[in-house]
C-alpha cells in the first residue's frame, strides 16, 4: 500500500472506531435491558423484599451478565486489534519505502505477529479488555438497587408503614431503578460519572490507537528504525499540541531526543487521543534531525509534586521546547497568555 498522510491515517482509525463503538453501544444497551427486564420481575416476586438470599441472587445475577458482556465486548476488541494491527505495520512499511526506496524483509505481516500486538495492549492482569468498565456497571447498578432497598426500609421504620405498603414500595423503588439501568450511566474508578455511549467511543478509539501506534512502532524497530515524529491531527489537546512536530525515540536510546515513554508518559496518546507519528529516515530527514538535535530536551523528571503538579510542570516545560523547535506557541500557550492580558486590564 501507498503511505497515507498522517490526518488519513487519523481519519480512517476514527472511522473505524465510530463504526465499532456502535457495535459495542449495541450489546451495551442489550444487556442493560436484560438486567433491567430481570429486576423488574424480581420486583414482582413474593419475598424479595424480606429475603437477602433472593437478593443477594439477582446481584450475582447481574453481575453474570456483565461479565458475558464483557467476554463478547473483548472478542469484537481482539478481532479489531488484528485488523489494525496490521494496517500499522503496512503503514511503517510504506513510509519507510517512501524515503529510504526498499523495506527490510522483517516488516511482514503474521497472525503471530497481531497476537503479539493483542499481548502488550490487553491487560496483563485481567481476563477481559473490558471488564474494568463492565465489573463498574454491574457495580453501579447493584448499588442502586442496594440503595432502594435501604431507603425504602428506613423510610417505612420512620412512618410505620405496614408490610404490604413496604412490599409495594418496595417494587415501585426497584421498578423506578430498572428504568435508571436502561438510562445507562456509571461511575468509573476515579469518580467519573459516564454515559454509555461516551465510553464506548473512548474504548474503541483508545484501543486503536494503542493498538495502530503499537503496531507501527514494531515494524520500525523491526526495519532497524527508531526515530518517529510526532503529528497532530483533528483538534488536538494542550499536551498533544506541545509535542506537536517533536522527533522521539520508540527506544529511548537515541539520548539526543526525547523518548516516546516520556511523550506517552506527559500526555501523547491519552484516552481518545488520534494524534499519529511519521517515520523519520537518517538520510531523507537528515537537516530535520540536525534542527532537533540542537535543541536540549526537556527533563521531565519531576520529583515530590502531585501528579496534577507534574502535568503542569512538564507542559510548561513541553511547550518551550516546542517553541524552540517550531518558533510558534501553541494555541493553549496562546490562550493562556490572552487570559492573563485580560485579568491584569481588568
Amino acid at each position: 500500500m501507498a503511505a497515507l498522510p498522517a490526518r488519513k491515517v487519523s481519519l480512517h482509525l476514527l472511522k473505524r472506531a465510530d463504526i465499532e463503538a456502535d457495535k459495542m453501544l449495541e450489546a451495551i444497551r442489550a444487556a442493560r435491558r436484560r438486567v433491567s427486564a430481570n429486576v423488574r420481575y424480581a420486583a414482582k416476586q413474593k419475598g424479595m423484599a424480606t429475603s437477602r438470599l433472593k437478593r443477594e441472587g439477582l446481584y450475582r445475577q447481574a453481575s453474570a451478565f456483565y461479565g458475558e458482556l464483557a467476554a463478547g465486548l473483548d472478542e469484537q476488541m481482539r478481532e479489531l486489534v488484528f485488523g489494525v494491527s496490521k494496517l500499522g505495520l503496512e503503514q511503517a512499511g510504506a513510509e519507510i519505502k517512501d524515503k529510504a526506496g526498499s523495506v527490510p524483509p522483517t516488516v511482514r505481516y503474521s497472525t503471530d505477529y497481531a497476537r503479539d500486538i493483542w499481548a502488550r495492549i490487553h491487560p496483563a492482569n485481567g481476563a477481559s479488555i473490558a471488564a474494568v468498565f463492565t465489573q463498574k456497571m454491574a457495580e453501579a447498578d447493584i448499588r442502586a438497587l442496594r440503595t432502594a432497598f435501604i431507603d425504602t426500609f428506613r423510610q417505612a421504620s420512620l412512618e410505620g408503614w405496614t408490610a404490604g405498603k413496604i412490599a409495594d414500595n418496595f417494587r415501585k423503588a426497584w421498578t423506578e431503578t430498572a428504568g435508571g439501568i436502561e438510562d445507562g450511566k456509571f461511575i468509573d474508578a476515579v469518580g467519573k460519572t459516564w454515559n454509555d455511549k461516551a465510553y464506548a467511543e473512548m474504548l474503541t478509539r483508545t484501543t486503536i490507537t494503542r493498538t495502530y501506534q503499537e503496531s507501527y512502532n514494531e515494524a520500525i524497530i523491526k526495519a532497524g528504525g527508531d526515530l518517529v515524529q510526532i503529528q497532530n491531527t483533528g483538534d488536538a489537546c494542550p499536551f498533544c499540541q506541545a509535542w506537536d512536530q517533536a522527533i522521539v525515540s520508540i527506544s529511548g536510546t537515541s539520548k539526543d531526543f526525547p523518548s516516546m515513554a516520556d511523550a506517552v508518559a506527559t500526555g501523547f496518546q491519552h484516552p481518545n487521543c488520534l494524534c499519529v507519528t511519521t517515520y523519520v529516515d537518517p538520510a531523507a530527514d537528515e537537516d530535520e534531525i540536525k534542527k532537533q538535535e540542537g535543541i536540549e530536551s526537556p527533563d521531565l523528571a519531576i520529583e515530590g509534586n502531585t501528579q496534577s503538579e507534574a502535568r503542569r510542570e512538564n507542559l510548561a516545560k513541553i511547550e518551550k521546547y516546542h517553541e524552540k523547535l517550531t518558533g510558534k506557541k501553541t494555541d493553549a500557550q496562546k490562550e493562556a497568555e490572552r487570559k492573563a492580558e485580560a485579568k491584569k486590564s481588568a
